[in-house]
């Protein structure tokens, strides 16, 4: 890939390698207005089926995250478990809404496939149909969410995937602001306005791709726990995170720490210390909860805040285990020998008791 500057300017980035990195409008004048920080790839593992990058933006206070997947051969379902390889949590279906409805413009399909909303995020899982357009144009492009009339979205990631057909999809982890879904609400799913490349130059495509669901985020709130930790873990050489909370729902768990490594300075140095150690989520038997696939992570370098969300791939029993580690930086051919092969901190895991 070329440079990060590079990346953040939307000019020269090599696709052979990335697929299309979405941030919508808002995100990009930012960006360009007020950058302070760098972006950078947190790890790599290039696999033959799967290949994960989690990319981590700072800018001042303002906190973005893109997620990359390579595309996979072979026809995808229209389900979020497919999507992300979730093979054991069976929960999915009682939460999120399918809908599969269509709406053309412009000669490009967009078809809803999925829709989830939990407190401060929503999931769009959407599939479209560029063939009548531009045939194997990939168009990147960005929902907002409105609910109730407001719009409610501040940004967030994409993953995407490819159909053998020529088609694609496009999984939206977006953020949101901090308002009542505990009711019934009314949510429209807009697209508005996306690039395409065409003859190595940027191009852009505007149209009315917009979707209106009836929704209710009151039954995934109330499975929801919130546990405040305020536990430090020192790990020496100045590796000290503050383990501030974390939640979980019934898809996933969001944990958020401070550490004096995500500094402005030490950032701007090139000291890229915060980047050694992560975390991961366990049950007492040691067994990874969480995926790989459609981690995020989102940090400010001004407050040294860091935020973690991960999909369960597992059902969370009465405790569950925090566990720092250290990854190797090298490829693997598995989720699993990546799992196996890193080294677990486990002298300092906090145990969070759940009932």
């Amino acid at each position: 890939m070329k440079n990060d500057y590079e990346l953040l300017n939307e000019t020269k980035v090599d696709f052979s390698k990335y697929e299309n990195i979405e941030l919508n409008d808002l995100e990009k004048k930012k960006m360009k207005n007020g950058l302070r920080g760098k972006i950078y790839i947190k790890k790599k593992y290039n696999r033959k089926i799967i290949a994960v990058a989690s990319t981590v933006l700072i800018v001042g206070a303002m906190t973005i995250n893109t997620t990359v997947v390579r595309a996979t051969i072979g026809q995808l379902g229209n389900k979020l478990e497919q999507f992300l390889g979730i093979k054991n949590n069976k929960v999915y279906d009682d939460y999120k809404k399918v809908i599969g409805s269509s709406v053309k413009d412009k000669d490009i399909t967009f078809t809803l496939n999925e829709f989830l909303i939990k407190k401060g995020t929503a999931i769009v899982n959407v599939k479209v149909d560029t063939r009548e357009f531009k045939k194997t144009k990939v168009i990147t492009i960005f929902p907002n969410i409105y609910i109730d009339g407001e719009k409610i979205s501040k940004g967030g990631s994409t993953i995407y995937k490819y159909n053998d057909d020529g088609t694609y999809e496009m999984l939206h982890q977006i953020k949101l602001k901090d308002i009542d879904i505990n009711k019934d609400i009314k949510v429209d799913i807009e697209y508005s306005g996306g690039e395409y490349k065409q003859n190595g130059k940027e191009k852009g495509i505007y149209g009315n791709w917009t979707f209106s669901i009836n929704d209710n985020g009151e039954r995934i709130t109330q499975n929801t726990k919130e546990i405040d930790i305020n536990k430090v873990i020192d790990l020496g050489n100045g590796y000290i995170y503050s383990i501030r909370s974390i939640a979980v729902s019934p898809i996933d768990i969001v944990l958020k720490y401070n550490t004096t490594l995500m500094d402005e300075k030490k950032i701007k140095n090139e000291e890229y210390k915060y980047r050694d150690i992560s975390f991961t989520i366990m049950d007492t038997n040691k067994n990874v909860l969480i995926l790989e696939e459609g981690m995020t992570s989102s940090g400010n370098m001004i407050t040294g805040y860091i935020e973690c969300s991960m999909f369960l791939d597992k059902e969370v029993q009465d405790k569950l285990l925090i566990v720092p580690y250290k990854g190797p930086d090298k490829k693997y051919e598995s989720v699993e020998e990546l799992i196996k092969d890193r080294e677990y901190i486990f002298d300092e895991a906090i145990e969070i008791e759940l009932e």
